[in-house]
């Protein structure tokens, strides 16, 4: 075992990746290990704090586990950190016995369709951030003033963000969502929402519990096509593989969407699959989306959708894209474009086939912008085993840590960064949670860069 303080690692991303890499590494290093935790934004948690829809504050649980890592001696928290501007990865490579790459999925996939320059066209990451209350969205522009939206997508991404759109404001008006999209969503028409699949509904990425919540949702109802619901041949067959008993589980609750016609004057949140949108149409903002219909061909687990020549046009004045979020790359390293990754082999970062010596990766940035929270912690614990391999097998040619090394925090302020540490993201924390006892909430974020730096002090 390696003798105290002899590794540093520093870990790039302060959302749940980041955070499951730091357990890890408390288990498997104990005191043993220093950890520190960079972001670019001043306050930690990442997707949970950002992406987690705020109806779903029991997701939001997870956090209690970070802070216990948190308060760890040997842990550092380094907000308002941007690596590649503040520092870079060559710099903390020199500083670290390891850098792990935990920066997530920032951008949402292009459908790469036309029109989707038009106003009243969103991705799913934008949508999101805006109603948590993220800094950068703040002042970003949402028209509800529509009856109808369509959105594209067949995961848990799409069902959450018609939650939010469908269901009754107030009973959002307890939750930490945003003040400003609160006061948004109590002006909104939208009376309508579809959900676009390419594939059928075995081919489904929802869960079960999260497609029953919006059916139970009073005053909307959620319907289905019938012959949009008959599976073929390959779909029965994946329906009967043990393994799919989640995905079967949510066929059986959109089945009985089939059965539901909709009651007169309710909402209504309709499932359509095998359709692929063409482009979005309008000459100055969304008015609809154009679509094809799609056959299934293939075999069971591998079928694809197919074109086919029937096209349908649903009139509509926004459309969300939700197909899935990809990362950006991290200045001076290598990227995947193609899969929005950082190439690596079992968390270590490649250039070409080569190892960069002591770059890990985990999260989405490694994995891809896909599965759920808790997903994420088997993959930290791969990437963290790749970290104790290499460290166990470089023991006599590491460089001894000391003091002429130099401290991150110190060579940051030297630069005249401000860095906000755990003990401020407390402070900010703390005025968040009294704020919203004020307005009858969980809490009432700071939704913009000063009344966060502010908040802490700075």
């Amino acid at each position: 075992m390696f003798s105290i303080p002899s590794i540093r690692v520093a870990i790039v991303g302060a959302g749940p990746g980041g955070f499951f890499a730091a357990g890890e590494l408390f288990k498997q290093l104990g005191d043993g290990v220093r950890v520190d935790v960079i972001d670019q934004l001043p306050v930690p948690y990442g997707l949970v704090r950002y992406g987690v829809a705020p109806d779903h504050p029991r997701t939001r649980r997870v956090i209690r586990q970070f802070e216990a890592f948190a308060r760890a001696q040997n842990f550092s928290f380094l907000g308002n950190v941007a690596v590649g501007r503040d520092v870079t990865v060559e710099e903390l490579r020199s500083l670290y016995d390891a850098v792990i790459l935990a920066t997530g999925a920032e951008k949402s996939r292009d459908p790469e369709i036309p029109g989707t320059q038009l106003p009243g066209f969103h991705h799913a990451i934008d949508m999101v951030r805006w109603y948590n209350g993220h800094p950068d969205y703040r002042d970003y522009a949402a028209d509800f003033s529509c009856e109808r939206a369509v959105v594209i997508g067949n995961g848990n991404v799409a069902l959450d963000i018609a939650r939010m759109l469908i269901r009754n404001p107030e009973e959002l008006r307890s939750t930490d969502i945003a003040k400003h999209a609160l006061e948004a969503l109590a002006e909104s028409r939208i009376r309508e929402i579809h959900i676009l699949g390419r594939r059928g509904p075995a081919q489904n990425r929802f869960t079960a519990p999260v497609l029953s919540e919006l059916a139970s949702l009073p005053g909307v109802s959620c319907v289905a096509h019938s012959d949009e619901l008959v599976l073929n041949e390959e779909s029965r067959r994946e329906m009967q593989d043990a393994h799919e008993i989640g995905r079967k589980r949510a066929l059986d609750v959109l089945q009985s969407f089939a059965m539901n016609g909709g009651e007169a004057g309710q909402k209504r949140v309709v499932f359509r699959f095998l359709l692929s949108p063409l482009d979005v149409t309008g000459p100055d903002r969304v008015t609809g989306v154009r679509c094809r219909r799609n056959r299934l061909e293939g075999e069971p687990r591998h079928q694809r959708a197919v074109p086919t020549p029937a096209r349908e046009t649903l009139d509509c004045g926004m459309v969300v894209s939700c197909i899935g979020y990809r990362g950006e790359p991290v200045p001076g390293l290598p990227f995947d474009h193609a899969r929005g990754v950082l190439p690596h082999r079992q968390g270590r970062v490649l250039q070409g086939s080569e190892v960069i010596k002591g770059v890990y990766a985990t999260g989405w940035i490694k994995q891809g912008g896909h599965g759920l929270i808790g997903h994420l912690k088997p993959d930290a614990v791969e990437t963290v085993r790749s970290v104790m391999e290499d460290l166990n097998a470089s023991t006599g040619e590491r460089k001894t840590r000391s003091s002429e090394v130099g401290d991150l925090s110190e060579i940051l302020l030297h630069r005249g960064k401000r860095v906000i540490s755990y003990a401020e993201w407390k402070t900010i924390d703390e005025a968040e949670i009294r704020r919203g006892v004020q307005s009858g909430k969980i809490r009432e974020n700071y939704t913009s860069w000063e009344e966060l730096l502010s908040a802490a002090g700075a």
